[in-house]
This record gives structure tokens, sequence and C-alpha cells, in this order.
């Protein structure tokens, strides 16, 4: 059933999250091989069940199609980062700088850097457009992939459970110096 404490919520995420992941460390799993296995959170577990996988699997899709399709493009293999670890502290902001970000995709000869969401709520919509944690985590996957050539950072939500007037997948872009111009009046 609905999870129903917050620390619940956040380990049925968790597991999610963990399904994800090894979806996409192996490009042939898919998020229902999982259905009846139990995972583990910090203090629930969950029997996998259609919905756990089927948020996993909304996700991995999405991540793969923007690979594949920046593949059919381009030729080139698109650059991707699995649950990485990012920090601001270099930059001294006013709030808690780091986190994990769920996937950064670098597209080099589109000049674009992407980072990925899944957020497994459903009861909080969470807005992409103008929200500080994605912009974060876009500047994290910026600060921490210098070096290549990047004029615009996308932010993408992918929040199955959760409908929503943009869709369930939503994304904002922007160019670097508005990214530059947004953390300037952050900091």
């Amino acid at each position: 059933g609905l999870p129903e404490t917050t620390s619940e919520a956040a380990d049925w995420g968790t597991c999610c999250h963990e399904i994800a992941e090894t979806c996409l460390g192996n490009k042939t799993r898919q998020a229902d091989e999982f259905i009846g296995q139990t995972l583990k959170g910090k203090s629930h577990s969950f029997e996998v069940d259609e919905e756990m996988a089927e948020t996993a699997q909304m996700y991995v899709d999405y991540v793969r199609k923007r690979i594949a399709d920046y593949k059919a493009e381009t030729g080139k293999n698109a650059l991707v980062f699995v649950e990485e670890r990012f920090s601001l502290e270099g930059l001294n902001p006013p709030f808690d700088a780091g986190g994990i970000s769920d996937c950064t995709i670098i597209f080099p000869l589109w000049k674009l850097i992407e980072t990925i969401d899944l957020k497994g709520g459903r009861g909080h919509v969470v807005e992409v457009i103008n929200n500080p944690q994605a912009r974060t985590y876009s500047l994290g996957a910026l600060m921490k992939h210098q070096g290549h050539d990047i004029e615009k950072v996308m932010s993408t939500i992918v929040q199955p459970r959760a409908p929503h007037k943009d869709g369930r997948i939503r994304s904002e872009t922007f160019h670097i110096a508005d990214l530059v111009e947004w953390t300037t009046d952050l900091v």
C-alpha cells in the first residue's frame, strides 16, 4: 500500500532508485525483472510491485532514449554519469550545497549538459521551472565536468506518480550565462 510516513516514502524512493541504477548500469536489464524481489531501504523493506517497477522504468526509458537520440544524430556516445556526487562548497553558497545527481549526461556535440532527477513521490508535485534544487544540480554538474565546451544546461524531472500539466517528464533548459547570473544572485 501507500507509504504512510516520510521515512517510509523516502525508503520507497531509495528502492526505486536502486532498481533504476541497476538497469542503467546494464543496458539489457528492465525494471519489471525486479517484481517480487524484496529491497531494503534505511528502515523499511518493500516487495517490488508493478508500480515501483513502472516508476523506475519511466526514468530508465527516458535516460536510454536521450542517449540513443544523441547517438542516432551524431554517431557519437554521450557521457553518462549515474548517481554522481557533487559539491558547490567552492562558491560558499548560503545553503547546503551538494548532493547526488541521479543521472548527468554530457552531449559534447550539442554543447549540452543535462541532469535528470527521478522523483518517486506522489503527493508533492515538483516544479522544474525555477527550481533551485534542479539548478543547483546543473551548476554542480557544470563545475564537476569543466573542460567540456558547454553552452546550455538542461534540468529534467521525471515524476511518474504525480500528474502535471507539463507531463510526468518535464525540463527546463537555459543558457550557461543565465545560470551564472542566477548563481550570482543566489550567492
